[in-house]
């Protein structure tokens, strides 16, 4: 779906459902790992099934979490690299005051019509995965991504809350 969100959707829509994005991310990457480990665990005893559970901060530390969600952390990352490049016009590039009609699919179209440009993105979308797979916590990962506002934005305003809480309401829906 956040692939789609690069052809079939603005920016402002990727925005207000960016948050949502990230959270089921979230909570795919550590039901991979959690049931990636129930089966080893499964397979190499003779117990009967581990179930997943929902990771409290006595079981999975902050920094525990980070190497977990680091790959999807990545990938909404790239996701959201790549909307900001093809959708948001640069501040002055703009050659009228109007809105054109297609908006962000002319946008995208003339982006990427421009060979040189897309070379120079390139180059910047390496920087940044080496920023993002070099960050140190989920602070820095949240903020490397761009989504640290949506982040803190939450109740308690630590990153590590955002993570447990997308994981207990994975639990709960049907995604």
């Amino acid at each position: 779906m956040m692939v789609s969100s690069l052809l079939s959707e603005s920016y402002e829509s990727w925005l207000q459902h960016r948050r949502a994005f990230l959270q089921r991310g979230i909570y795919h990457a550590y039901m991979q790992r959690t049931h990636a480990r129930s089966s080893h665990r499964s397979s190499s005893s003779s117990s009967s099934s581990v179930t997943p559970s929902t990771p409290t901060k006595s079981d999975t530390t902050p920094e525990e979490l980070l190497p977990i969600i680091q790959p999807m952390l990545v990938y909404t990352g790239l996701i959201e690299q790549l909307q900001r490049y093809f959708k948001v016009q640069k501040k002055g590039a703009s050659q009228t005051g109007e809105k054109d009609e297609e908006g962000w699919e002319s946008l995208m179209k003339a982006k990427l019509l421009d060979v040189k440009e897309l070379v120079g993105f390139s180059k910047e979308m390496l920087s940044w995965l080496e920023d993002m797979t070099s960050a140190a916590d989920l602070q820095e990962a949240f903020d490397v991504i761009g989504v640290l506002a949506d982040v803190m934005s939450g109740p308690s305003g630590k990153c590590e809350d955002f993570v447990y809480a997308s994981i207990e309401a994975g639990k709960g829906s049907s995604f």
